[in-house]
């Protein structure tokens, strides 16, 4: 297994509650399934966050853009993170790592993607 990325990203939670308020944002950025388990939380919006920052970490460990769509953050029963790569494929996306924190006004992910 070879590393081929390693990405982290912060989020500054009033600065982000500023552009959840632009028109259509939540739809181009998160999926359904997404905004589902953030609006079920107390806090939504550190939920929200956490997910932006981890798709901004994926991105930085690939170095290459991709649509925020095409990333998609789940939660194991256990409570472990995780992403998927849509459209899911047999082959072609790296295995990749995360890890999400957030508290008071920041959300933080990191991510580490390696080859398969």
């Amino acid at each position: 297994m070879s590393v081929l990325g390693v990405g982290v990203d912060i989020v500054f939670l009033p600065d982000f509650a500023k552009a959840m308020k632009k028109r259509e944002f939540m739809k181009r950025v998160f999926s359904a399934k997404e905004i589902r388990f953030c609006k079920s939380r107390a806090f939504p919006l550190q939920h929200f966050a956490a997910r932006f920052a981890a798709k901004e970490a994926t991105f930085k460990a690939l170095g290459k853009p991709s649509s925020y769509l095409n990333i998609e953050i789940a939660k194991s029963a256990s409570g472990k993170p995780s992403i998927a790569f849509l459209p899911p494929r047999q082959t072609g996306h790296p295995a990749c790592q995360i890890s999400l924190a957030h508290v008071k006004d920041y959300a933080l992910a990191f991510v580490i993607c390696t080859k398969q």
